[in-house]
């Protein structure tokens, strides 16, 4: 189930593109600056092909009141000719995606990093990233600082925009999403961009939860889950998120309203300003069930270490912050 996810690195079968459009090259000779935002960016180089179109494409660093990172936007403009030349071509439709990269520490990408294998590669046709019609669409997509771990102070980084050609499985039983089965290897539209930022202190944590408690004042126990046989009492496990990332997810203990083995998350980074969510849950095992939220709580790295113990509405639960070694 996608509640289960873990967070991997995104691993497509990859194909060999064979698109027929006319490609346009804009090589590092011809770069170009411009301030929007309060980023100042550099196209070095671009591809591009009829019938798509990448627009005011800018970057801030102070958008985002909840994760620290770079917040790019831009428009994108598809015409139907280009779907008709994907389908001759075998494909189905179009993928974006957002990397970055500094000299040092980590490279992001939006796809690796939301879309990765084990997920199904489940997306709807033609919502966000993905194109399978003609459309004018605003995008906007976040990079934390977090996942680029770099070292504080003023650093130079390659932010990329990149447009692959996709396929789906045929696949009757899937009426609103579908099942990404090849991505091209070479991106139909590529621009990419250079920019000075300030890289903000970075802080390596775990946070352990144990001592989890349901209260059963408001909700009975029984009616957690319908068993066969069973206590239908819950089957309690906790996920930390940040932003629109799943960073650890506990195992559940079954039948049971107090949890007996505490749990670690694996070490992440954070932002002094970045906010994370623990959130409590009732695991539902079946194809047509999904938890159930018994209780979330949100704070920066910080509020979360002073926590210590803490008595929700509907559950308790102790929390240790501890730098990673």
């Amino acid at each position: 189930m996608n509640k289960y996810i873990p967070l991997l690195f995104f691993a497509a079968f990859l194909y060999s593109c064979s698109s027929g459009p006319k490609t346009e090259t804009t090589s590092k000779n011809d770069a170009t600056s411009y301030t929007d935002g309060n980023l100042q960016l550099t196209n070095t180089s671009s591809t591009s092909v009829e019938g798509i179109r990448i627009k005011n494409f800018t970057a801030d660093t102070a958008v985002n009141k909840k994760e620290e990172g770079i917040s790019v936007q831009f428009n994108v403009e598809l015409d139907k000719k280009l779907i008709d030349q994907l389908h001759t071509d075998g494909f189905d439709a179009l993928i974006l995606d957002i990397s970055c990269k500094g000299n040092e520490g980590k490279s992001f990408s939006y796809l690796e990093t939301y879309l990765p294998k084990l997920s199904g590669m489940i997306v709807y046709p033609d919502k966000h990233v993905v194109f399978s019609n003609e459309s004018k669409r605003s995008l906007k997509i976040e990079i934390p600082f977090r996942k680029l771990e770099l070292q504080p102070g003023v650093k130079p980084v390659d932010i990329s925009l990149l447009v692959y050609p996709i396929s789906f499985d045929k696949d009757s039983s899937r009426i609103e999403t579908k099942h990404i089965n090849r991505i091209a290897t070479k991106a139909l539209v590529t621009q990419n961009y250079t920019a000075s930022i300030q890289a903000p202190v970075l802080q390596l944590n775990t946070i352990t939860i144990s001592s989890i408690k349901i209260n059963t004042s408001k909700k009975a126990a029984g009616s957690y889950d319908f068993a066969l046989g069973g206590t239908g009492f819950p089957d309690p496990y906790w996920q930390l998120w940040c932003g629109e990332e799943l960073l650890y997810y506990s195992p559940f203990e079954k039948n049971t309203l107090t949890t007996k083995e505490p749990a670690t998350s694996r070490s992440f980074y954070t932002c002094k300003k970045d906010m994370l969510s623990l959130r409590f849950l009732d695991y539902d095992k079946g194809p047509f069930n999904t938890d159930d939220l018994i209780e979330q709580t949100e704070g920066t790295i910080q509020e979360l270490s002073k926590m210590k113990k803490v008595n929700g509405q509907s559950i308790s639960y102790s929390v240790e912050v501890k730098p990673a070694e």
